[in-house]
């Protein structure tokens, strides 16, 4: 839980609000989406935990809301260019990722690259596979 409220600190001081405020307004959603998304893909909370956190600081939740709230994520991101910023501010600063989680993120910041840079990162990840062959 302890990561959770870090991660809520961080993402509360990055949008300039509360995630915790019940309110409906689309910023407070979209914050708590990508709260959401970083509590399920990178600390293993499952749905009902990330709803009894946000209970457990005033944010009426259940674990039915989590799951659309994670599902809604790639929309709310197309009009908010900040939440992904932001996805990759916190995920950067998260201690001990183990290699689903790594896999994760490598796989997000591959998606915003252009062709320039997918090229370095195949001829990159070939020699890398190579090598890893060659011990084997």
């Amino acid at each position: 839980m302890k990561q959770l409220k870090e991660i809520a600190v961080k993402i509360n001081r990055l949008a300039e609000l509360d995630i915790f405020n019940n309110t409906r307004k689309r910023e407070y959603i979209e914050a708590r989406s990508l709260f959401c998304l970083i509590a399920y893909r990178y600390c293993n909370a499952n749905y009902s935990r990330i709803a009894e956190f946000l209970i457990s600081n005033g944010k009426s939740s259940d674990h039915s809301t989590i799951l659309h709230s994670i599902k809604n994520y790639e929309i709310y991101k197309i009009y908010n260019k900040n939440l992904d910023i932001w996805l990759e501010d916190v995920i950067e600063n998260l201690q001990n990722l183990e290699s689903n989680q790594k896999v994760q993120l490598v796989t997000h910041k591959l998606k915003q690259l252009t062709d320039p840079g997918l090229d370095l990162i195949n001829e990159f990840v070939s020699k890398i596979h190579g090598a890893e062959e060659y011990h084997k």
